[in-house]
């Protein structure tokens, strides 16, 4: 049973690596919408060259990704809400990303203006998106299976056996076969 407090993942359950993964695939999805402009738009606003810009934006989604499942883990690993929590993760990455940040380190004022700013929006998005979908599903590789992580070897017969005599020490006589007391 999965509740959204209480319950910190196993470390068989790897959250990092789990969102790294959806990370990984929602770049992936994401990245055309960044070359429909707003990556020019970037590195021009920055002065930096586009491979770098490239390099930036790879840190702040895989990066994204990782932190990702380690905040949000097990509430996020429910297919039914998962998508929510990374649709709201993709804005937070861009308002701490592009909107802010960016924004503050560029010497041009706004990073990416009209459809470039649209169109970094909706990569953001989308990659929230795409990475709230794929969690679940990248989290379901890192769940322990069955009988997996069970150290101590299982002995039926001998535990079976174990659990008798210790029931039969503490069998009380039936009231029939009970001494009156006098």
């Amino acid at each position: 049973m999965i509740h959204l407090k209480g319950n910190s993942p196993s470390p068989d359950q790897r959250p990092y690596l789990a969102g790294f993964l959806a990370a990984c695939i929602a770049a992936i999805a994401s990245a055309w919408l960044l070359q429909a402009g707003a990556m020019e738009a970037q590195s021009h606003a920055l002065q930096i060259p586009r491979a770098d810009m490239i390099a930036v934006q790879a840190i702040i989604w895989l990066g994204g990704g990782a932190l990702f499942g380690r905040v949000f883990s097990r509430a996020a690993a429910d297919p039914r809400g998962g998508w929510l929590f990374g649709l709201s993760w993709g804005y937070l990455l861009w308002m701490l990303g592009p909107a802010t940040t960016m924004m503050w380190l560029s010497h041009d004022g706004p990073v990416a203006k009209g459809p470039a700013a649209v169109s970094l929006l909706a990569a953001y998005i989308l990659y929230g998106l795409v990475m709230g979908i794929a969690f679940p599903h990248t989290n379901g590789l890192f769940k322990p299976r069955l009988g997996e992580g069970v150290q101590r070897e299982f002995n039926a017969a001998q535990d079976f056996a174990n659990i008798v005599s210790a029931n039969a020490q503490n069998i009380k006589a039936p009231p029939s076969e009970r001494p009156m007391p006098s």
